[in-house]
C-alpha cells in the first residue's frame, strides 16, 4: 500500500479512537478510495470527542463528498415573519423554498449552527445543546408572540465541537447552559425548518462587534462545514429602526447593498473579500444603514466559515422588500 493510504487509515484510526476494529479491507478502483470498516467497537469512555453511535462514518463520508453551503439570511421585525404581515410575504416566500433549493440531496445537513445578531457576549458563547427553549426576546408584539411553539432537538455534540475548534484556534469560550433559542435562530428556523427535526445550537457575537474578530471566529469553524453543519447567519443586512417601511431608506439601502455585492459577489479572491468586509463602516451610506451593526456582523462569521481556498463563490440569492426596505441573502459555496 503507498504510503500516504497507510498513513491516512492510521491517521483516521487515531483521530476517531476506536478499539478492536475487525476488519479494514482498503480496495481502490477507478482511481477513488473505498474504505469499508467492519467493527466491533468498544468506545474509549462515555463520549468520544464529536463521535457519537456511526457517526464516524457518516462524517467521514461528509468529509469525502460534499461541503454543506453556509448562508446569512435576513430574519425580519420580531415575530411578524411568522404572523402573517404583509411587509415579510417577500421574505417568508423565498425561505420557505430555501432548504428545497440549496440544502437537498448530498447538501441536506445533518445539524445547524446559528448565529443570531441578538446574543452578545464577552467571550465567543455557545449554547450546551440541553435546552431547547424559546427565548421571547421581543416587545410589544400581539399575544400570540408569546406563545408560539417550536421545537428544535439540541445538539450537545455539536457544541462540544465547536468547543474543539476554538480552542485549535486559541479563541477563548464559554458555555452556556441556560439560554433558549432568540427569535434571530426560532423565527427563521420555523420557516425554514417546519418540521423542527434539525439539532440546532446558537453561538454569540462578541461584544465590540470588530468585524475581524468576527471573520477569525467564522474561519475556526469552517471544517463544520465538511462534517453535515449547515452555518446560517441570522440578522439584516439594512437595520435602521427609523427607516423600516419608508421606501425612501431604500436610497439609502441601495448603494450599500451595491458595495457588498461588489465585495462579496464580484470579488474573486477570499482576502479581497475580508479586506472589505473590514471596512464596511466607510461603505456609502453604511451608518445610514446600519446605526449599530450587531445585524450585520453575523455575515462576517459566515464570511469567515467560507475560507477553504483562494476562490470563494458567493451568490446574492435574495434582494427584495423586508419591512418595507430592500434587504439582502447570501448563499457562500
Amino acid at each position: 500500500m503507498p504510503a500516504f493510504w497507510s498513513k491516512f487509515l492510521e491517521t483516521t484510526r487515531q483521530s476517531f479512537m476506536f478499539q478492536h476494529s475487525k476488519t479494514i479491507k482498503v480496495a481502490v478502483a477507478s482511481g477513488l478510495l473505498s474504505i469499508i470498516l467492519i467493527t466491533s467497537v468498544t468506545q474509549a469512555g462515555a463520549h468520544i470527542g464529536y463521535c457519537e453511535k456511526s457517526s464516524f462514518l457518516n462524517r467521514t463520508a461528509r468529509t469525502m463528498s460534499t461541503r454543506i453551503p453556509c448562508a446569512y439570511i435576513p430574519h425580519g421585525g420580531g415575530p411578524l415573519p411568522i404572523l402573517g404581515d404583509k411587509a415579510h410575504v417577500e421574505m417568508v416566500n423565498w425561505l420557505k423554498k430555501f432548504v428545497g433549493t440549496y440544502l437537498t440531496g448530498d447538501k441536506k445537513p445533518t445539524s445547524c449552527l446559528v448565529i443570531s445578531g441578538h446574543w452578545e457576549e464577552k467571550l465567543p458563547t455557545v449554547q450546551s445543546g440541553e435546552t431547547t427553549e424559546l427565548y421571547y426576546d421581543y416587545y410589544g408584539f400581539p399575544k400570540e408572540s408569546y406563545n408560539l411553539k417550536y421545537t428544535l432537538p439540541g445538539a450537545t455534540s455539536l457544541s462540544k465541537r465547536v468547543g474543539e475548534l476554538l480552542e485549535s484556534a486559541n479563541i477563548p469560550y464559554k458555555v452556556n447552559k441556560n439560554r433558549g433559542y432568540d427569535h434571530g435562530v426560532f423565527i427563521p428556523m420555523k420557516i425554514l425548518f417546519p418540521e423542527g427535526d434539525i439539532p440546532t445550537i446558537q453561538l454569540s457575537l462578541v461584544s465590540g462587534l470588530n468585524p475581524m474578530a468576527h471573520i477569525k471566529l467564522g474561519e475556526a469553524l469552517a471544517p463544520l462545514r465538511d462534517e453535515g453543519v449547515f452555518i446560517l447567519g441570522s440578522g439584516m443586512s439594512y437595520h435602521n429602526m427609523r427607516g423600516f417601511n419608508n421606501a425612501q431608506s431604500n436610497k439609502d439601502s441601495d448603494p450599500f447593498h451595491e458595495y457588498l455585492r461588489n465585495s462579496l459577489v464580484n470579488t474573486e479572491n477570499y482576502e479581497d473579500k475580508v479586506a472589505a468586509l473590514d471596512q464596511w463602516a466607510k461603505a456609502p451610506k453604511a451608518r445610514d444603514c446600519h446605526p449599530r451593526e450587531e445585524h450585520l456582523i453575523p455575515l462576517h462569521v459566515i464570511l469567515g466559515t467560507a475560507k477553504h481556498d483562494e476562490n470563494v463563490e458567493v451568490r446574492e440569492v435574495f434582494y427584495d422588500n423586508v419591512a418595507g426596505v430592500k434587504c439582502a441573502g447570501y448563499i457562500f459555496e
